[in-house]
């Protein structure tokens, strides 16, 4: 159960749906049968994320809320903000935002009944990635420097670059996006890999080199999340990194190139629902006339 635990987490680290669900089809089962509600919570909560590939919202919400019902009889209530803080993720990606603001504000009070350095800086992340998307980038950049205050507590380079890489973004900060981008580079991805369980990091961190004038840093960031999301697939992180390709090659000149991965991003976003990425992808393809 052990092995199979850790052999799942990399499976999702890396994004590889196949490998993902055939050690959850042996893992689940065993689980059960050993009554692991510890392990067992996070294999409800890790499965999400084959629904989140496919863009399937309501299955994936489902799931999260399961690992959450069996988080309650486990015993290890700091969990829970983890789980809450990605109903709240999810909750943005398909555009309901207040509902969104709401459950990452409880995901961030429930870190502060149960002090926890990687989940205070997550939950902060990702409720600042929500403020920003609506617009309050003033009340998003407080909460990108307090989860990476939080961060640097533990050092956890996964949760540093989880506030760092969006607060780069939103501040034009050199120095932050130098550490960021240092912080990705040092990932154990192999080639070819990319690191799927942090997706917007790479989309923050080509946001970046794009404001600080360097389009061809931008691209070489979104290669291997482009790579692995068309693999996959990954539904929402292929639609976000095509928008976000695409406004990178308009800059660059490349308008036809531009206006391609703007068009797929654009039907992308519309087929699953997600609003903010094709607002995005719409407003680029505006631009390029």
């Amino acid at each position: 159960a052990d092995g199979l635990d850790g052999l799942k987490t990399a499976c999702l680290g890396l994004g590889d749906t196949r490998a993902l669900a055939d050690v959850l089809a042996e893992l689940n089962p065993l689980l059960r049968r050993r009554g692991d509600l510890f392990l067992l919570q996070w294999a409800e909560f890790e499965g999400a994320f084959l629904a989140v590939a496919a863009a399937d919202w309501e299955r994936a919400t489902a799931a999260i809320e399961t690992a959450i019902e069996v988080n309650r009889a486990s015993g290890y209530p700091h969990c829970t903000a983890w789980y809450m803080t990605h109903l709240g993720w999810l909750a943005r990606l398909r555009g309901r935002d207040d509902e969104a603001i709401a459950v990452g504000r409880r995901a961030v009070d429930l870190c502060e009944q149960h002090e926890h350095h990687w989940w205070q800086a997550a939950t902060r992340a990702m409720l600042g990635d929500t403020l920003l998307v609506s617009g309050d980038r003033a009340g998003a950049v407080t909460l990108y420097e307090e989860g990476l205050a939080a961060a640097r507590k533990s050092g956890m380079e996964a949760y540093l670059l989880r506030c760092a890489a969006p607060l780069a973004a939103a501040t034009g900060s050199s120095a932050v996006l130098a550490e960021a981008a240092d912080w990705l580079e040092q990932a154990g991805t192999p080639d070819g890999g990319a690191w799927m369980l942090g997706y917007e990091v790479y989309l923050s961190l080509a946001e970046a080199w794009l404001g600080h004038g360097e389009p061809d840093r931008a691209r070489a960031v979104l290669a291997p999340l482009l790579a692995v999301a068309e693999r996959e697939p990954w539904i929402p992180a292929l639609a976000a990194a095509l928008a976000a390709d695409g406004r990178v090659l308009a800059r660059l000149g490349q308008r036809e190139q531009a206006r391609a991965a703007l068009q797929r991003a654009a039907r992308l976003a519309g087929e699953h629902g997600l609003p903010h990425v094709l607002r995005e992808a719409s407003e680029a393809r505006q631009r390029l006339g």
